[in-house]
């Protein structure tokens, strides 16, 4: 868009000195980030495989189907237990006024880069979208850009793309209505705006069912943890017991909470997780408490601080107080929601030095 705009402006100077500042400006105030980012994924070699990126890259059908939360069933909702990337269809009216608006932009004539650069942002937007599924014979233009464009082996989604032609065609749309509302006065203005409507109303989708949430995340446990002195790290228990997003819902109240107590957490949830943590978090559904786990959470993690929700403690009491983990705890905090221990393991029973 700013190169259209140069274009137009015949590539004067002072356009060109204006975009040149916006852009170094821009640059200077997103390097410290991407900088930061960039050394981590450096750092933890973050990338996304082809099966993950292949799988949330859209394909043909997912074109010809509304999202699950649309109101309009019509073409039919996406299935979502069959996959994650349909109902990317944009909208009957959506559709016709932007191909209207592209016609009559065209037909005008005097700005027509403009339709020619939407046009191009509205196919390219839906070419991304296919990520990985878009083949040209043996060849996947998707994989090609991962491999020069910076950042791109680190998308996860391509089928999200399809936002840039979905505001595209917003864009075309409303040089559809705005010709329409010059045409015959009030009567132009009124089909206008009814047309306008009824594209947005044809788009609505149903709210999502949102989780009440407290209006603090404080809690006695959490003030208790806050005040403590010294460097606490914490893990609570216990962790997702399964690797699917959902299993992830409690992992949002343990970093709820800690907007309250501030304290470093194992837990959590982020687009990455450190190499083997997967494995690592079956292990502690499976096995914990166990004297390995404990003294890899302390020695290998520097975890020195355990949350124990009560009911899974009481679940597991037993091992809790087993010999093998005598001198594993010390005292800390309890309420009717959770125990807080410290956790110093003895070095001699994890084999680490005194």
């Amino acid at each position: 868009a700013g190169l259209v705009a140069l274009a137009e402006q015949r590539f004067r100077t002072r356009p060109v000195a204006t975009l040149g500042a916006m852009a170094i400006l821009g640059a200077i105030v997103l390097s410290p980030i991407a900088s930061t980012v960039s050394s981590f994924h450096e750092k933890y070699k973050f990338t996304r495989s082809e099966r993950v990126v292949a799988a949330l890259s859209a394909q043909g059908r997912d074109f010809t189907t509304r999202p699950g939360s649309a109101r309009l069933a019509f073409p039919s909702r996406e299935n979502t237990y069959a996959g994650d990337t349909g109902g990317l269809f944009p909208g009957f009216l959506l559709l016709g006024l932007g191909a209207a608006g592209a016609w009559l932009g065209w037909r005008q004539g005097e700005r027509r880069l403009w339709i020619i650069c939407l046009l191009a942002c509205a196919a390219g937007g839906g070419l991304l979208a296919l990520g990985l599924n878009l083949r040209i014979g043996d060849w996947r233009p998707f994989a090609s850009l991962r491999e020069v464009v910076p950042g791109l082996r680190t998308l996860r989604s391509p089928f999200r793309a399809v936002a840039i032609s979905q505001a595209v065609l917003a864009a075309l749309a409303a040089l559809a209505l705005a010709r329409l509302a010059s045409w015959r006065g009030n009567a132009g203005r009124i089909l206008a705006l009814a047309l306008g409507v009824l594209a947005a109303t044809e788009n609505l989708a149903s709210p999502g069912v949102l989780v009440p949430t407290p209006a603090t995340p404080r809690t006695a446990w959490t003030s208790w943890l806050r005040e403590q002195p010294g460097k606490r790290i914490v893990a609570h228990v216990p962790l997702s017991r399964g690797l699917h997003v959902s299993d992830y819902e409690i992992e949002t109240w343990r970093m709820f909470a800690q907007i309250d107590h501030h304290r470093p957490l194992l837990n959590g949830y982020s687009g990455y997780f450190p190499s083997g943590y997967g494995t690592f978090q079956v292990d502690m559904d499976q096995n914990f408490p166990s004297d390995r786990l404990l003294c890899m959470m302390a020695f290998g993690m520097g975890v020195n601080t355990l949350i124990l929700d009560r009911p899974y403690l009481e679940e597991r009491r037993a091992l809790f107080e087993s010999d093998s983990l005598r001198g594993f705890f010390g005292p800390g905090y309890t309420d009717p929601g959770v125990v807080i221990v410290r956790l110093h393991p003895p070095p001699e029973a994890c084999g680490a030095p005194p």
